[in-house]
């Protein structure tokens, strides 16, 4: 599971067309980039130990799941929102999103929520 990878790539990539949206979120809540993605990191894969994932959805082919975890960067903390994928015949949970979770009510950061 290359979780690096898939943060420095896209989810902290301030110039991916997707995960720009993403990247722009994290660093100005937690303080969060590329260059230290291994404290995301670490948080999601204790996250994906510890804590309880739920199901997203399921097909013939793969089971989504998704764990909401707080994480603290440099700048503070937030709830993040993890996305994951189990494929048919695998055993090993691949990460394929996560963003810092909209807060509900009063003022709300719209782009938070892009995914």
């Amino acid at each position: 599971m290359d979780i690096q990878r898939k943060l420095v790539g896209y989810c902290l990539n301030k110039f991916h067309k997707r995960g720009r949206n993403k990247a722009i979120i994290f660093e100005a809540i937690l303080g969060i980039t590329a260059q230290n993605a291994s404290i995301l990191a670490e948080a999601l894969l204790q996250a994906a130990a510890e804590l309880d994932a739920k199901i997203k959805d399921r097909s013939d082919d793969a089971t989504k799941y998704e764990i909401v975890l707080p994480v603290t960067g440099p700048r503070g903390t937030a709830l993040v929102v993890s996305g994951w994928v189990i494929e048919e015949d695998e055993e090993i949970p691949r990460l394929t999103t996560c963003y810092v979770k909209p807060r509900t009510g009063g003022s709300r950061d719209k782009r938070a929520e892009t995914t």
